[in-house]
């Protein structure tokens, strides 16, 4: 057995033109990332096709299917986000790679261009901060606050842990956006 080759055989692989010469061309930062041997078999396989970009978001790329664009941490990384069921789902990647990473100012040490990825998160949380505040509602139950989310025209009530990080996810996007008022949030 000579070099790798992709795991899933029937798989197409997608990328963009520009993210793809930059992993194939890597600067001294990211070398250690896009390691020849791991990545040029896709292209080899003849598995590998190109996402045509059109702008920051592009609409529709498939099926339910679009793709945020971001270059901080890397050239053209793709965010996508799949609509099912009257939901988005959003793979993150490395913009948001885990919950501590959801203050602002806190971006990983090996983003190529950290100030880049500290604007393109701030946009992409107030946005959905936006949307989130739409759906969010707040129930009165035995006394006690529960927040909960508005899912297709009913009230579904939520474990009081859950409701607590909701609480602190309000407190979090407040933060990230303080020209809400907080009471706009909270309000019965």
């Amino acid at each position: 057995k000579n070099g790798y080759r992709p795991a899933f055989k029937n798989a197409t692989y997608w990328s963009t033109k520009d993210h793809w010469n930059w992993a194939v061309n890597p600067n001294d930062r990211e070398k250690a990332s896009f390691l020849k041997e791991n990545i040029l078999p896709i292209q080899e396989s003849g598995q590998l096709k190109f996402v045509e970009k059109t702008g920051d978001y592009s609409k529709e790329i498939f099926n339910n299917f679009d793709v945020l664009f971001v270059d901080g941490h890397t050239e053209s990384m793709m965010i996508p986000h799949i609509h099912y069921k009257n939901k988005t789902l959003v793979f993150m990647a490395d913009l948001l790679p885990s919950v501590g990473h959801i203050p602002l100012p806190y971006v990983m040490g090996y983003d190529t261009r950290p100030l880049t990825t500290l604007k393109e998160k701030g946009i992409f949380l107030n946005q959905a901060m936006t949307k989130i505040i739409r759906k969010l509602i707040r129930i009165r139950t035995n006394g006690r606050m529960i927040w909960t989310y508005h899912q297709l025209g009913t009230k579904k009530k939520v474990q009081r842990s859950q409701s607590l990080k909701k609480l602190h996810l309000i407190k979090s996007l407040k933060n990230l956006n303080p020209s809400i008022p907080l009471s706009y949030l909270l309000q019965d």
